[in-house]
């Protein structure tokens, strides 16, 4: 090769341009020299320059990633405990939801035990308010007892003061007739013999005996017609205490039936209002309520006939049927008998309340603090 370039040399030695271009080459291959020797280290310093600047920016960047991981660690640990706390109030919602179910079961369990409770008290009440009622009639009877017992232990005592005394003188005779002594005089007095005499005053004293014994009779066939009336007058009067007469089923179905609009008339109006609640079988009756009772039961031509009868005794005598009732007579015509509307007594299907009170069931009404009660039994 160096032969070769020597060769190559000389051959170009002659020309003039060889030596300008001989100068750039050994310029360039001095340059090339150069940059060849330093490329190691130009190489080594980009090297560490890019190592530098990559490490750097791995570095900010790891920083970031840690920045987020951490950040994203406590986003985790919060979204946990988010949802621990979900998962415990959604625990406890579902036993606040049990909780409040249970508390409506128990709810409608007390306001059926209260609507029990109301019931038993009503009629509680009116069982007391029954038998205070009963108790005065009770009372009453007792003394109408007492008095009867009086009057006819005052009669037991008449018949037996006229049964001592007729005793008495039954006694005074016989011994008066077995005296000899009496009847001897006795005889010498009226100038008899003593054998005539003495039959004489046994005819007389056989009728004494008669008749007193016929009397002795009388008096036990009173006393016994006496203890008959007696029985018979308190076995009426315990029936009509124990059994209800036509008059107070008129009543009661009165009652009944103004107890039954009232109640209509409550549930219409409270009908929007009303949530889960029923009416009470207590109903509070207003003056109006109460006069439309009366004029329902007073609108009957029976409690207006009794009512006559009751207040004039003496006119109602002539007759006891309603075609000979004074209300009832046909000079009245049947304006004058059916009351106006409006008044105090308005028209009322008559026939249809006398039914009703004929075919109505058992049903007792007692009034308790203003508030009236039924009880029906079958």
């Amino acid at each position: 090769m160096a032969i070769n370039r020597k060769s190559t040399n000389q051959s170009f030695d002659s020309s003039p341009t060889f030596a300008k271009t001989e100068d750039k080459i050994t310029e360039y291959y001095n340059q090339l020299h150069d940059t060849l020797e330093s490329f190691d280290t130009k190489v080594n310093t980009v090297i560490h320059s890019h190592e530098k600047d990559f490490l750097g920016a791995f570095r900010n960047i790891m920083a970031k990633v840690k920045k987020e991981m951490t950040k994203l660690r406590e986003l985790t640990d919060e979204q946990a405990l988010m949802i621990k706390r979900d998962q415990v109030v959604q625990e406890l919602q579902n036993s606040l939801y049990w909780f409040q179910n249970e508390a409506v079961k128990l709810g409608e369990a007390c306001s059926k035990v209260q609507a029990r409770y109301d019931n038993v008290k009503q009629k509680v009440h009116g069982l007391e308010a029954e038998n205070i009622a009963l108790e005065q009639q009770v009372k009453i009877l007792m003394r109408q007892n007492e008095t009867l017992k009086e009057n006819l232990g005052f009669k037991f005592e008449e018949s037996d003061i006229k049964l001592d005394h007729f005793e008495e003188k039954k006694a005074n005779l016989e011994t008066d007739i077995k005296n000899e002594g009496f009847l001897t005089t006795l005889a010498l007095s009226y100038n008899i013999e003593n054998k005539e005499f003495i039959g004489k005053i046994e005819d007389y004293l056989r009728s004494q005996e008669i008749s007193f014994l016929r009397t002795l009779d009388h008096q036990r066939k009173i006393i016994s017609n006496l203890k008959k009336q007696l029985r018979e007058f308190t076995s009426e009067k315990a029936k009509g205490f124990l059994e209800r007469s036509d008059l107070e089923d008129l009543f009661l179905d009165c009652v009944e039936e103004v107890r039954k609009e009232v109640v209509r008339r409550k549930s219409r109006e409270n009908s929007e209002k009303r949530n889960r609640q029923t009416l009470q079988s207590n109903v509070h009756l207003t003056a109006i309520d109460k006069r439309l009772i009366l004029e329902k039961f007073i609108a009957n031509e029976q409690v207006i006939a009794v009512l006559y009868d009751t207040l004039f005794p003496w006119k109602g005598e002539k007759g006891s049927s309603e075609a000979s009732h004074p209300l009832f007579t046909p000079t009245q015509t049947k304006e004058e008998k059916s009351p106006r509307k409006g008044g105090l007594f308005p028209e009322v299907d008559n026939a249809s309340v006398s039914s009703r009170g004929s075919q109505s069931s058992k049903k007792r009404g007692v009034v308790v603090n203003g508030k009236l009660l039924i009880d029906k039994t079958s």
